[in-house]
């Protein structure tokens, strides 16, 4: 018990708890005001299970890829305690800090929308667990460049989402969960306890197109940005499985694909840049640009990919939705950028709490509610 309140003291507090029980209680308001129509979302047990896992797993891995570099895990992990005592002190902090910041948000939906809330709340902690046993596999195999292991991770962790679309029932998901989250933990058994650290090594910088621009340098360099990406895309790709023939639940996959919160906090989260931005004139201040084409390239990629999957799981592409893709790339842009020269965050303490911002909820809604208008209209 001491060992996991090690990491919970540097993953939650009471005045984060009391902040997360507010937030989740106003949400639970907001959907028994405006989604009274429970016929809205069509959600089955798996879907709503899918939704709950895609977002435990996207938690854990920026945690398990921003944490790390601490000083303070370096401390813990030269304490003598043994190597699985440790890893099951790592494993339950980060799954009772991915089921307050994460999961909770996703019980009111689960309870209103879904058949046999009771059973599907225990399938959705039960998969939380799985993703954050995976999460770490996925860290430790880095680390060790272990790249079989690596592969056998990122296979076990493309197995749940393929069962929510073959929709399985319950009972089978809940087999499957325990035994992929086994074969996640078997592979920590050859894995060093100290390859729960990150330790960034100077990369030689390589000539070419996107030299210039600092922001791909560092969305290529720093790991947290490539492994949040990809994770967005197979949420999104996970979404638009679950969303067949239901509109909001494809207006949700738009929406989704403007959360990428690391982009989207690039010069907060850079004290050192924010200095030098504040020290230039505004008229030489070229940064500012240099962010916006690299929004801009950004969310291009993503409407791509939202396209391309919507085209080979429904087998249909309609003009709109082309249009859609174009016309929201430059209005995220805008508006990301905006956020982040008018309204930057500062006073954070860790690149958790910078991302988990009120703020990074701005962007998203916007975009939620822009594609409900638009497709209402019938454009």
């Amino acid at each position: 018990m001491s060992e996991i309140k090690l990491f919970l003291r540097d993953f939650i507090t009471p005045a984060k708890i009391k902040r997360y029980v507010g937030y989740v209680f106003v949400f639970a308001v907001f959907i028994q005001i405006f989604f009274q129509d429970q016929a809205v979302f069509r959600l089955s047990g798996s879907a709503g299970s899918m939704i709950g896992y895609g977002m435990a797993f996207t938690s854990a891995v920026y945690v398990t890829h921003t944490y790390p570099v601490f000083e303070n895990i370096g401390f813990y992990l030269a304490l003598p305690v043994k190597k699985w005592k440790m890893y099951g002190a790592y494993f339950a902090a980060l799954w009772i800090c991915t089921l307050l910041q994460r999961i909770s948000f996703a019980v009111p939906v689960v309870v209103k929308f879904s058949t046999h809330a009771a059973e599907n709340l225990l399938l959705l902690i039960l998969n939380s667990g799985t993703a954050v046993l995976l999460s770490i596999g996925l860290l430790l195999a880095e680390n060790s460049k272990k790249w079989g292991t690596l592969i056998w991770n990122l296979v076990l962790a493309a197995a749940l989402p393929a069962a929510g679309y073959l929709d399985l029932q319950s009972g089978y998901q809940a087999v499957l969960s325990v035994c992929i989250a086994a074969g996640a933990a078997a592979s920590f058994r050859s894995m060093k306890i100290t390859d729960l650290m990150i330790i960034h090594e100077p990369k030689k910088n390589r000539p070419g197109k996107c030299a210039a621009n600092y922001f791909y340098r560092v969305a290529v360099t720093e790991k947290i940005y490539l492994a949040n990406t990809a994770c967005i895309i197979v949420f999104l790709i996970v979404l638009c499985m679950i969303s067949r023939e239901n509109q909001v639940m494809m207006n949700l996959v738009w929406c989704t694909g403007a959360v990428n919160t690391p982009f989207l906090t690039m010069i907060s989260a850079d004290l050192q840049t924010s200095r030098h931005i504040d020290m230039l004139p505004a008229k030489k201040n070229s940064i500012y640009k240099q962010y916006f084409i690299f929004l801009l390239s950004y969310f291009l990629m993503i409407n791509s990919i939202i396209l391309l999957a919507k085209y080979m799981i429904f087998q249909e592409l309609m003009y709109r939705d082309v249009f859609l893709a174009l016309l929201s790339a430059p209005f995220e842009t805008a508006l990301a950028g905006m956020l982040e020269r008018k309204r930057r965050i500062t006073g954070w303490q860790t690149k958790q709490e910078l991302w988990k911002n009120p703020r990074k909820y701005v962007l998203p809604l916007a975009v939620f509610i822009g594609v409900s208008v638009y497709y209402s209209a019938g454009i």
